[in-house]
């Protein structure tokens, strides 16, 4: 499955698991190549992403007794943003009986880059990127957020350029 948008220069990671046992994997990348300043260690993929673009990878786990299983992943790194406006949101959540979306429109004559980081009270830190064109309006439901499908969370919401921010 594909992996959540990273930005160049924030930290980022993902563990990966393997079914059908408690022997241990090791883990490879068997194809591809992981995007520059990230590694895999173990079973998770961390690092700090150097180069935007998006990579194609696959990743075999092959456990004690010889057996392996690969996973093709994707991952797009998306250029840094550099942050002129920020907004907070203090509560949010996914969880049953909630719903939660971001409305963000762009007043402005250029597109608008904004990054949405979702943080919890484990200190996890989920980012969503986008760009919202120039005298436009995008939505975007949390739950569609890799890892925030059933999630208690605050949000920070910054952007290179102004944008009006509503969560709804």
């Amino acid at each position: 499955s594909p992996l959540s948008d990273a930005t160049v220069g924030a930290a980022y990671s993902v563990a990966l698991t393997a079914t059908g046992g408690a022997e241990p994997y090791a883990w490879s990348v068997v194809s591809g190549a992981l995007p520059p300043g990230l590694a895999l260690e173990g079973a998770t993929i961390l690092g700090t992403p150097t180069a935007a673009g998006t990579f194609s990878v696959s990743v075999r786990a092959t456990g004690a007794n010889g057996q392996y299983d690969t996973q093709s992943l994707s991952l797009t790194v998306l250029p840094a943003i550099t942050v002129a406006y920020r907004r907070y949101f203090a509560e949010g959540a996914t969880i049953a009986p909630f719903d939660c979306e971001f409305a963000l429109a762009n007043p402005g004559t250029s597109d608008a880059r904004v990054a949405l980081r979702f943080l919890t009270d484990d200190g996890t830190v989920v980012v969503h990127s986008l760009t919202v064109p120039a005298m436009a309006r995008r939505t975007v439901d949390v739950k569609d957020v890799p890892g925030r499908s059933a999630a208690e969370f605050s949000t920070v919401v910054e952007s290179d350029t102004l944008v009006v921010a509503d969560r709804t």
